[in-house]
């Protein structure tokens, strides 16, 4: 019989999503005054879903006390994907019984991705992420872990 092992992935972005530019632009627009429920009235229904809670996540981090500058810049002060990379072997020894990591850089909806290679080449598409993969932000990785049957060695 089989040994279950575990498969981790690693969900990113390489770049904010369309949809987040628009709303850290709302959200500058009306700081320090924000209204969640008045700002919500401007969300498009379809993208209420995904917005409502990527806003109120920047809105908590506003209302912690971290600098406006920091939370609403677009930019990473890293290179999330080699930071990532860097931390595959780390992973493998951490996560009892890990056999792969998987890193995945979503696209726009966070539904489907493309896998990145060790050697930070794209590699093959995954369609259909599991829903984990929708909360990743950039800078704030997402992961999954799939129990997988390990193959016997022979």
């Amino acid at each position: 019989m089989a040994e279950e092992v575990t498969k981790t992935h690693c969900h990113l972005w390489l770049q904010h999503a369309n949809f987040m530019y628009r709303y850290i632009q709302m959200i500058r627009d009306n700081y320090p005054n924000l209204d969640i429920k008045a700002l919500s009235k401007q969300i498009d229904k379809s993208e209420s879903k995904k917005a409502m809670p990527f806003i109120n996540a920047l809105k908590r981090r506003l209302d912690a006390g971290e600098p406006a500058d920091v939370v609403l810049n677009r930019e990473l002060a890293f290179n999330e994907l080699d930071t990532l990379r860097s931390m595959v072997p780390g992973l493998k020894q951490t996560i009892q019984k890990c056999v792969d990591v998987e890193i995945v850089s979503i696209s726009d909806g966070g539904k489907e991705g493309v896998v990145i290679k060790e050697d930070g080449s794209k590699g093959e598409e995954r369609k259909e992420l599991p829903p984990q993969a929708g909360s990743a932000e950039p800078g704030s990785p997402s992961f999954a872990f799939d129990n997988v049957e390990s193959l016997p060695v022979r």
